[in-house]
């Protein structure tokens, strides 16, 4: 019998021991911490939003080889999720383009899981932190010896499925990315993704508190790199909320870069400036009050001083427009990304031209195969990222189920 340890008992994790697991194969999943599951449990704020709500992606996956997902999510897609969970006895519905657990628990995703894998047969042990992974070279060809810091275990094939370094306070660790180093493949450079930006500019931070609903546009030396649009919220150190974390990622990697990294703020986006301009102009009231029935007075004043108005002028209409051109392009320079501990994914990872697209085999070492977010592949906001845990997880598990056991390295 074919013997496989997954380690790692995350979203992909799981998943791959499902799909690993047959008739043939004894899988054996290792997880670091006490219990299974504890960064899917906090996915969404706790709703658990599944997958992405179309048929496709409507962002595209990121990463230094941005189409390598794209065999993986063909294999196993969007619709093969849905199809899965309710399968195992999952309703679900849809909201904000994404697809959701009937009770929005996400406890209800990991007792499911966790259910689908004992069922199966699958052994989990927990509190089993694997240190290293040591490839064994018999007559009948290569195995492995995965060793944790109580116990050694032994494999005919490894699915390393141990997470990001991303939420420290979940249980995130370095030890996925020194396994896989230390099995000879290169990682890429890692940057918080998804999470809040910090700016330079102090006048902003006066607003910490305000939400706004905003479009972002992120410049890397000028040229604009990426632009979402969504609910911003206005902090002591920055900008935050979904609208800025869709873009953040390009913002953290351009700070590597050493680039100049801006977000320009258009709290006006789908707005018709000329048209307010005139409405508001024939109303002859002070500066502080005039624009009331657009911004929160914060941002008013804000704005006032910016445009250089006092709050006692009478505004024309062409000094309203330029307080409103002014909301539309309120420009700050980005110092740098919060730490990992408040990253919602990681960015970079195992470099995806050392691994099969079709399979997740390491092209480096035969039986060693990767899911989820330890690979240099990150997603937007709206259930990207555990899609790609889904996706992975049945890939790996599936062909890690299958290969020829013995098989030696090329």
């Amino acid at each position: 019998m074919k013997r496989i340890i997954v380690v790692g008992a995350g979203a992909s994790g799981l998943m791959s021991a499902f799909y690993a697991k047959n008739e043939n194969t004894s899988v054996t999943i290792l997880e670091a911490l006490e219990k299974p599951g504890r960064k899917l449990l906090a996915t969404g704020n706790g709703r658990c939003n599944l997958t992405y709500a179309s048929g496709k992606p409507l962002i595209s996956y990121r990463g230094g080889h941005p189409q390598f997902p794209d065999d993986v999510l063909s294999a196993f897609s969007q619709k093969d999720t849905r199809q899965f969970f309710e399968e195992h006895g999952m309703l679900m519905h849809e909201k904000n383009q994404g697809i959701y657990p009937y009770t929005d628990q996400a406890q209800t995703v990991l007792g499911l899981l966790m259910d689908a894998v004992q069922e199966k047969g699958v052994k989990i042990k927990t509190r089993e932190r694997v240190t290293k992974i040591l490839k064994k070279k018999e007559k009948e060809g290569q195995s492995f010896l995965v060793v944790t810091e109580g116990w050694k275990y032994e494999a005919d094939a490894v699915i390393l499925a141990c997470g990001s370094k991303a939420a420290v306070s979940l249980g995130a660790t370095d030890d996925g990315y020194l396994l896989a180093k230390d099995l000879g493949h290169r990682i890429t450079p890692l940057f918080p993704a998804l999470v809040p930006l910090k700016t330079k500019e102090t006048r902003f931070h006066a607003l910490s508190g305000l939400r706004s609903t905003a479009k972002v546009m992120l410049m890397l030396d000028g040229k604009k790199a990426a632009e979402s649009f969504g609910e911003l919220q206005w902090t002591s150190y920055g900008i935050s909320g979904i609208v800025v974390f869709q873009v953040s990622r390009f913002a953290a990697e351009g700070l590597y870069l050493g680039k100049q990294v801006q977000a320009v703020v258009n709290l006006l986006s789908d707005q018709d400036i000329p048209m307010i301009s005139r409405i508001l102009g024939n109303q002859k009231k002070r500066a502080d009050r005039i624009f009331l029935g657009l911004f929160p007075q914060k941002i008013a004043s804000l704005l006032l001083e910016l445009s250089g108005y006092r709050p006692s002028d009478i505004l024309m209409e062409e000094q309203i427009y330029r307080v409103l051109d002014m909301a539309c392009h309120l420009t700050m320079h980005v110092t740098g990304t919060r730490s990992f501990e408040y990253a919602q994914v990681c960015a970079g990872g195992v470099d995806t031209s050392e691994i099969d697209s079709r399979t997740l085999e390491s092209r480096k070492v035969s039986g060693i195969y990767f899911a989820g977010e330890l690979l240099d592949v990150d997603g937007a906001c709206g259930g990207y990222n555990l899609q790609w845990a889904w996706s992975s997880g049945f890939v790996a598990g599936t062909h890690a189920a299958e290969q020829e056991m013995g098989k030696q390295e090329e």
